[in-house]
């Protein structure tokens, strides 16, 4: 993983020079940033990141986040030759909420902006609480989902909650126990993520050590991590109460149901998304395989495998 993690381009001659130069431009464009009236006039907001002429995948952001989740992998999936289209969910960003929603409502609105965008058939990746909206997809029986990704995914409530931080371990006994309390953190996150972005980073940062690295290193991602956060919370917590409440109740479909491939990518040291997880997920989906990335946490994981995860979706969409 580590050759597929850390590849770079090799410049060695003035036309090379020229040329990665050009994908360089490129590669940092803003992303494309759309909006879709749905049939029941509900605006869907979406963002295109990667290469516009690739392979279509479409990528599912996680709770508190937005469509700018996916601008930690952009470059990974323009080196992948996927055009990676990441919609807003119910509520989140810039797309309107819808009362009473559901994961199994999620494939409706994904499908209409595909019809949109003219794609047929495409994977599907989720990050975090974009998990169960990611297998919902798979579970779809219209059969336009061909493949899917799990990257430190949510599990559903009867996986245990070993290797959670504290943190994380009190807002999941909150959302299943306490709802009104469990707006209150949600509040109290909104206003952390609204604060003063240095103090907010390092404080994550002593929750989750592979983030602080990750941070440390790449303080482009740490600002994009930001952003992202300050616009899934645009609209207030609503949208992200909601889903919370969700993520412990029934998901509305059965694992069984899910029959396309799904590989799951876990960081063995998230305490956000622990592993047992990923292995929970493993052990009840049909075609699932788990892949442990070695000390890395909950962002850090789909930063660093978003090279191998995209090149294999790209390479598997390609035969």
């Amino acid at each position: 993983m580590a050759a597929a993690v850390h590849a770079a381009v090799a410049c060695v001659s003035h036309h090379d020079l020229m040329r990665c130069s050009t994908r360089a431009m490129e590669i940092s464009k803003e992303p494309s940033d759309q909006r879709l009236r749905l049939a029941d006039r509900r605006t869907l907001a979406w963002a295109e990141w990667g290469d516009p002429a690739g392979t279509p995948v479409f990528f599912f952001h996680g709770g508190a986040d937005s469509r700018l989740a996916a601008a930690v992998i952009h470059r990974a999936a323009w080196e992948a030759r996927v055009r990676l289209i990441a919609p807003d969910r119910p509520g989140y960003g810039a797309s309107d909420p819808r009362p009473e929603w559901r994961f199994t409502d999620w494939p409706e609105d994904v499908f209409a902006l595909a019809d949109q965008l003219g794609i047929d058939r495409f994977a599907v990746m989720g990050h975090s609480a974009g998990s169960p909206s990611t297998l919902a997809m798979g579970a779809d029986p219209r059969g336009r989902v061909v493949a899917a990704v799990v990257v430190s995914g949510a599990a559903p409530r009867a996986a245990t909650g070993a290797g959670m931080g504290v943190p994380f371990r009190l807002n999941r006994w909150l959302a299943i126990r306490a709802p009104g309390l469990s707006r209150r953190f949600l509040a109290s996150h909104r206003r952390s993520v609204f604060g003063d972005a240095e103090t907010f980073l390092h404080q994550w940062g002593r929750m989750s050590p592979p983030e602080g690295r990750l941070f440390a290193r790449d303080p482009s991602v740490a600002q994009q991590i930001v952003e992202d956060m300050r616009e899934g919370y645009r609209q207030g917590i609503d949208a992200a109460a909601h889903e919370n409440r969700l993520l412990y109740q029934d998901w509305g479909f059965e694992l069984s149901r899910v029959e396309v491939p799904v590989a799951l990518y876990y960081g063995s040291a998230d305490p956000m998304c622990p592993p047992a997880w990923g292995e929970f997920l493993e052990a009840e989906l049909p075609q699932a395989s788990l892949t442990l990335v070695e000390g890395e946490g909950h962002f850090s994981t789909l930063v660093l495998a978003a090279p191998e995860i995209l090149a294999k979706v790209a390479g598997d969409r390609g035969r």
